[in-house]
């Protein structure tokens, strides 16, 4: 299935669960939505009403048939005809097109680069979490009984399950559990399909403003693609993408909002169903920061209404609608979280940056801004300057315009979110200034559209197209230089480590020592297993008595023999100066890159471990002197045990390798590739990489060829296409140098009582214990 699975399959579920659910509420409002607003609407209930089971272990299974069930109710009561829909529900060609092209501009970094992926490899490591803690409220709910002592359950027991929110998490797991894939490479099409929903609830919201569909399906493709938004989806961002998505949600539901009073406090109280079922999800997606969203465009939409109705009407509006709101929110209302979000400012200044390198630019928040990586300054300042200056006329162009034709529920929609981010960015800290300037960037777009559409529809065409001109070309070259430049994670290597988790589980505690936190954190879960950059409940010293910082690797000879003895599994990267594990652990599977290795609880215990290699070498001979000192530290029924160590010849880009012997020798390049890259020696291609992104110190596999003894001429060449998702990156590490191993070189384990230590002594080894 691949890529037609996560890109077709699950994306397809989703519309199917979202719609039935926006056609139930539809019923149960005894109005009918705009089509555009009815998947959007369905989302909203999906985030409400699936956090009631999310509740307990023992109801957590039940959401994904209520999900389902839902959804099904609603598409039988609109086909039997007891919704207020007539007719046949036929799909606005326009909101298809706007929809079908915003979900190809989120799709193509990853369907594209041709295999499923993640982006915001390396860059923010968040998605891992993300994932593991959607699997696991579905399946355990808010308990955390069940959590044991790895990296997967340290993490998921900080978020405090019961304090993080979760509803924009809720129906990405749900659908994932009937696609039956994996979760990880269903999170790109999740977030496609959010700005999807953020895309047609904007075309909902436009409809006063702009009256000519194609001038309107364009303004709402652009702002679902404004810059900074497009740069948080290509790290992962959920939160952001949901929340915005669900704000204009409730500005479009707001704007159905008509002049005819309902008769009776139950048609009241229907009327502003939707409305209200979509702020308590903003409230489930962000918990205490929704209230700052959601204030500023309820207060619009209160003018709007008194504009409609009078205050009287509009005060019993509000009363249905707190009414309703305040019982659709009591999930989220009563988390722990909803209040300490209020309190839990970061108390160092490192972590109140996050991710960032410096606080974001408040010009960000314009949906323009050309870089590869928002964390940047765009390298064309002027050509950047020039465009944000059009954009912000523009902008307030727009909302003048808006003003002047009482077009309250627009601007309320744009000067809500507009306002809420200033909010945030006034009392809140660098990395949460960021995700507000995202979650609103799309506003400033639509205002910016509103202008150019006013112009040419009242004949000043020219201006128009200028103002167009200007929005277009700098959404389009901002998200062109983000998809030039996103980090991919490595499909075929977390593949490997996927089915090392299926086949291992539960045969833990185990060790990542390579730092990859999609290993811990999710792939190896079932495995009990810890990275050792990671955080961790069991103590992995180095040698040297200190502890490896997050995101750091290290060969398994640079961990102190007694912090290993907890783990009954190892799961290595393969490298070609890897040390070989201590001898009680004993190969369990090798694939491309990675091996397992296991605890023989039968092994003979380790009285001394002397580990002998160094650098890119993980062998070395010992000093006769230290050898002796281990005879002496055995007992006199032990034995000494000595790991032959392979020898790699290490040879840079455009230098000569010396093979001491012909034969078949395997190749390996260090550093992680961000394009296609090939090693040739003596001209001739010996191996080739696609795309291969990892943290520093790891190699990749390049292939085996066959070559004589002497002199090699080595150089490595990268290639591949400009326009391929990723050339532009700029977070890979140094290429080189490559390595070259005997192929079937022996690794084995040497035997020799300690009254024969000598026989060890002037002899090269990966390491020597004292055994027995």
């Amino acid at each position: 299935m691949g890529l037609a699975a996560a890109w077709l399959a699950f994306p397809a579920v989703l519309l199917l669960l979202a719609g039935g659910w926006g056609l139930l509420l539809e019923t149960l409002a005894g109005r009918a939505l705009p089509g555009a607003l009815v998947p959007g609407a369905g989302f909203a209930a999906l985030v409400v009403v699936l956090q009631v089971p999310a509740l307990w272990g023992t109801t957590a299974a039940l959401a994904t048939p209520l999900a389902v069930a839902g959804a099904v109710a609603g598409a039988a009561l609109r086909v039997g005809g007891a919704g207020p829909r007539r007719g046949t529900l036929r799909p606005d060609a326009g909101a298809v097109g706007t929809a079908c092209g915003v979900f190809a501009l989120y799709a193509a970094p990853v369907v594209l680069s041709g295999e499923p992926a993640i982006a915001g490899y390396i860059r923010l490591d968040d998605s891992a979490t993300w994932i593991a803690l959607a699997d696991h409220v579905l399946a355990d709910g808010r308990d955390a009984s069940s959590l044991g002592a790895s990296t997967h359950d340290i993490l998921l027991r900080l978020l405090d399950s019961g304090d993080y929110p979760i509803g924009a998490l809720l129906p990405f797991a749900a659908g994932g559990k009937l696609v039956g894939q994996d979760l990880a490479w269903l999170l790109q099409p999740y977030l496609g399909f959010l700005a999807v929903l953020l895309a047609l609830a904007l075309d909902v919201v436009l409809v006063p403003a702009i009256e000519r569909r194609w001038l309107r399906a364009g303004v709402a493709f652009l702002a679902a693609g404004a810059a900074l938004l497009y740069g948080y989806a290509l790290w992962g961002g959920v939160k952001e993408l949901a929340t915005a998505a669900l704000l204009a949600t409730v500005a479009a539901a707001g704007g159905q909002l008509r002049g005819t009073v309902p008769r009776g406090v139950v048609a009241r109280l229907r009327e502003v169903l939707v409305l209200a079922v979509a702020c308590a999800a903003v409230l489930g997606a962000v918990s205490v920061g929704g209230v700052v969203w959601l204030a500023p465009i309820l207060a619009a939409l209160g003018v709007f209404v008194v504009r409609l109705r009078g205050w009287p009407e509009a005060l019993r509006v509000l009363g249905a609608f707190a009414a309703v709101a305040l019982v659709c929110s009591l999930v989220p209302l009563t988390g722990a979280g909803f209040t300490r979000g209020l309190v839990n400012t970061p108390a160092a200044a490192s972590e109140r940056l996050g991710n960032l390198r410096e606080p974001l630019s408040p010009f960000q928040i314009l949906g323009v801004w050309p870089v590869g990586d928002f964390r940047l300054h765009p390298s064309a300042g002027a050509a950047t300057a020039v465009l944000l200056m059009v954009l912000a006329l523009a902008a307030v162009l727009g909302a003048a315009m808006l003003v002047a034709r009482g077009l309250w529920g627009v601007l309320g929609y744009a000067a809500g979110v507009l306002v809420a981010a200033g909010l945030v960015a006034a009392y809140a800290w660098p990395w949460i200034d960021a995700k507000a300037y995202a979650i609103a960037s799309p506003a400033p777009v639509v205002l910016a559209g509103v202008a150019a559409a006013a112009m040419f529809e009242v004949g000043r065409r020219w201006l128009g197209l200028v103002v167009a001109f200007v929005v277009v070309a700098g959404v389009a070259w901002s998200d062109a230089l983000a998809y030039h430049d996103v980090a991919l994670t490595p499909h075929d290597r977390h593949a490997e480590l996927a089915r090392i988790g299926q086949r291992f589980a539960g045969q833990g505690p185990t060790l990542m020592t390579e730092y990859d936190p999609y290993g811990p954190r999710w792939f190896l879960r079932r495995m009990d297993a810890e990275g050792a950059g990671e955080l961790r409940t069991r103590v992995v010293p180095l040698v040297g008595g200190e502890y490896l910082g997050k995101g750091q690797s290290a060969d398994i000879d640079a961990f102190a023999y007694a912090g290993l003895s907890d783990y009954r599994t190892l799961v290595l990267r393969r490298s070609p100066v890897a040390s070989r594990p201590p001898s009680p652990y004993r190969p369990a599977w090798r694939g491309r890159w990675y091996e397992v290795w296991q605890r023989d609880q039968a092994a003979a215990p380790v009285r001394v471990h002397m580990a002998l290699g160094s650098g890119l070498d993980p062998g070395g001979v010992p000093r006769c002197a230290d050898v002796l000192a281990l005879a002496r530290a055995a007992r006199p029924d032990g034995e000494l045990l000595a790991a032959i160590a392979r020898a790699p010849v290490i040879a840079a880009s455009g230098a000569t390798a010396q093979l001491p012997s012909a034969g078949r020798w395997e190749v390996w390049l260090g550093g992680a590739p961000r394009t296609p890259t090939a090693v040739k020696i003596d001209g001739v291609t010996a191996g080739r990489t696609g795309p291969e992104l990892s943290y520093p110190g790891q190699w990749v596999p390049m292939g085996v060829a066959a070559l004589s003894a002497g002199p090699h001429a080595i150089e490595v060449r990268a290639s591949g296409s400009a326009l391929r998702p990723g050339a532009g990156n700029s977070d890979g590490f140094p290429i080189g140098p490559v390595a070259l191993v005997r192929a079937g070189a022996a690794d084995g384990v040497l035997r020799v009582a300690p009254s024969r230590a000598r026989a060890l002594c002037g002899q090269r080894f990966d390491w020597i214990e004292a055994v027995g």
